[in-house]
């Protein structure tokens, strides 16, 4: 019973060590949060800006070419055929449960 005591008061040290470690550190961390999250925001803005104007340049580009850019040369595709556009993935925009700054 005494060695688990002992190993309890250990991890209690180590975790009031962390916790003063994290209310040290809070006003940085609530900043990082801040800019991460407007840095979230922002690439979500871009993502769809991009989407639109991928959209439109598609509606406006002229016959067999879909992509940005220049036309791309493969010598070993077929005739006739076009490039396919890597599939896009859109990013999980966390939510941060970190308290407000008194």
């Amino acid at each position: 019973m005494r060695s688990q005591l002992d190993a309890l008061g250990r991890t209690w040290q180590d975790t009031e060590r962390n916790a003063a470690q994290l209310l040290k550190e809070r006003k940085n961390l609530i900043a990082l949060y801040s800019v991460v999250s407007a840095l979230n925001n922002s690439n979500a803005e871009l993502l769809d800006l991009n989407e639109r104007v991928v959209q439109l340049a598609e509606q406006g580009a002229p016959p067999g070419r879909t992509e940005r850019g220049p036309p791309q040369h493969d010598a070993d595709a077929a005739p006739g055929k076009e490039r396919q556009r890597p599939a896009r993935c859109r990013r999980h925009r966390p939510r941060s449960r970190l308290p407000a700054e008194p």
